[in-house]
């Protein structure tokens, strides 16, 4: 289930009327955030110290036009689908007791032990090595654009759309990860940077 909390700028940041019966809690809180200036400074810290990875993700969408990710996505399965006749190349190669497995990564937006945070540094290596300049880089407000520092929020197989890459996908665990990798030859991933 998707909660709206997970992708507020802070915690305690956003009040959420789920179901009417959530009305009168919020308005309890409500009241008492006017009325004690400590807990109205706590909801709005963020504002000075800067929003949630989540958060930023869920506002870079906007760097890439709906139109925009729907092409991106009509191109990336015609893509696939052409790709099937090409020659295939190893997806893996054993060395001894090492399997370095080849897969492929593209930034959303644009066209040893296998765990998801050593996927991750990799990626973050790869992109860094390559200076890449993020895609929501110009659209964000300076306040938060940060240096030129990337940072990984989530990677996720692609083919996704965003609301399954932002809201309802993530790996469990890198078991899971792992599975996928060995299951899907050569798989394709997409990265969010925040």
């Amino acid at each position: 289930m998707v909660r709206i909390q997970d992708f507020a700028p802070s915690p305690g940041s956003v009040l959420h009327i789920r179901e009417l019966k959530d009305v009168d809690s919020v308005a309890k809180k409500m009241k008492y955030v006017v009325e004690n200036a400590d807990a109205y400074n706590q909801s709005i810290r963020w504002k000075y110290e800067g929003p949630s990875d989540s958060f930023k993700a869920l506002v870079d969408m906007a760097a890439v036009h709906s139109s925009c990710r729907l092409c991106i996505y009509l191109a990336t399965m015609i893509h696939e689908k052409e790709e099937r006749s090409f020659p295939r190349r190893p997806c893996n190669c054993t060395r001894g007791l090492e399997t370095v497995y080849h897969v492929y990564a593209r930034e959303r937006g644009r066209s040893g032990t296998l765990t998801l945070e050593a996927f991750k540094s990799a990626v973050l290596l790869k992109f860094n090595s390559l200076k890449h300049v993020p895609v929501w880089k110009q659209e964000r407000p300076e306040s938060i654009r940060g240096g030129s520092e990337l940072k990984v929020d989530r990677i996720y197989p692609l083919g996704k759309t965003q609301r399954q890459a932002l809201y309802t996908f993530s790996f469990k665990d890198d078991a899971e990860f792992r599975n996928h990798v060995e299951n899907n030859p050569c798989a394709k991933f997409e990265v969010i940077f925040v």
